[in-house]
């Protein structure tokens, strides 16, 4: 079975509001990050994507240029 999905996952602000989104597809979806700051992306197509951190009384975070891939192992 092919894997064509990758994941982002980090540990960061607490409650703060984070979003991924893919210049080339359009692609944006957004997730809170819990009580430990963690958040993640599941099943994200294979591309460079930008992730933006914002939470009130602090400057709005942004990563640009990640790139999300996977590998093919194939075992027999």
């Amino acid at each position: 079975m092919a894997q064509d999905r990758g994941t982002i996952t980090r540990a960061a602000v607490l409650s703060a509001r984070f979003t991924v989104q893919n210049p080339a597809t359009g692609f944006a979806q957004s997730a809170l990050s819990g009580n430990d700051g963690g958040y993640s992306f599941l099943y994200l197509a294979s591309g460079r994507y930008t992730v933006t951190a914002e939470k009130p009384g602090f400057r709005r975070a942004e990563a640009a240029d990640i790139q999300v891939q996977f590998s093919l192992r194939l075992s027999f």
